[in-house]
Parts: structure tokens; sequence; C-alpha cells
């Protein structure tokens, strides 16, 4: 965990960095000299990255990085960038992804057709398959 955190802190220092070097900080200057004023800086910075970045730099806030299981009966969201436009609906997308990636109609569910792109739910093992091996 730590690792991720410092990997984060680097990161912004890195865009810090960045930022002054561009002089892209001139519009915030008089702001700061105001949060400055009768302020100690190293409050006024902690305050501000206690605000914007909340426990994201906080080892206490992360949980436990556990394995993930994934079931083969699990479904998911697929994108297919066919529409109505296109001249589709939900039977002829089916006869679509049956003809090109043997997807039984059974096996896909919530079919969404808006005008460029469609949306279906299907078997986790169905997904990898189309991700694999199908342009539709």
């Amino acid at each position: 965990m730590s690792e991720i955190i410092e990997a984060k802190k680097e990161a912004l220092i890195a865009y810090i960095d960045e930022i002054i070097k561009e002089e892209d900080y001139t519009s915030y200057e008089s702001f700061a000299d105001k949060l400055l004023e009768e302020r100690d800086a190293r409050q006024v910075v902690s305050s501000i990255l206690r605000h914007f970045y909340e426990d994201e730099f906080l080892p206490e806030s992360y949980g436990e990085i556990q394995d993930v299981k994934v079931k083969i009966e699990d479904k998911t969201r697929l994108f297919i960038a066919l529409g109505s436009k296109d001249g589709y609906n939900p039977g002829r997308l089916l006869d679509l992804l049956n003809k090109k990636a043997k997807t039984p109609g059974r096996k896909v569910k919530d079919i969404k057709i808006m005008d460029k792109y469609s949306f279906i739910t299907v078997p986790l093992q169905e997904a990898e398959f189309h991700n694999e091996s199908t342009e539709l």
C-alpha cells in the first residue's frame, strides 16, 4: 500500500514541479499571498492537500488488497458500435451476434439500441470470446 501512496505523492510533486517550471501559477499568486497572511505556510499547504485529496495519501484509508475471483457465470456489459442509424434493432443485432460470434440470443440480455451504438449484457465467457475473436 505504501508503494501506491508514494507513487501518488511523486506524481503530485512532478505536477507541481511542471507548473512551477512553466510558470503556470501566476494567476493564483495574489490568492496565495492572501492565504499566507497571518498563517503558517506548512499549515496552509497541509490544509489545501487535505481539502482536495481528503484521505488519498493516508495509509489507513486503504483496505487490504485482495485477489478478485471472477465466477464464469458473472455477466458484463458490452458496447457495440452499431445502432438504429445503422439499421439495427434488437432482432437484427441478435442475428448478427449469432452469425459472427456464435452467441445464442438466449444468452444476450438487456439490449439497449441507441442511434449510433448499442449495449448488451452477456456472460463473461461470451464477452471474452467477442473481445478476442470477433469484429462486428
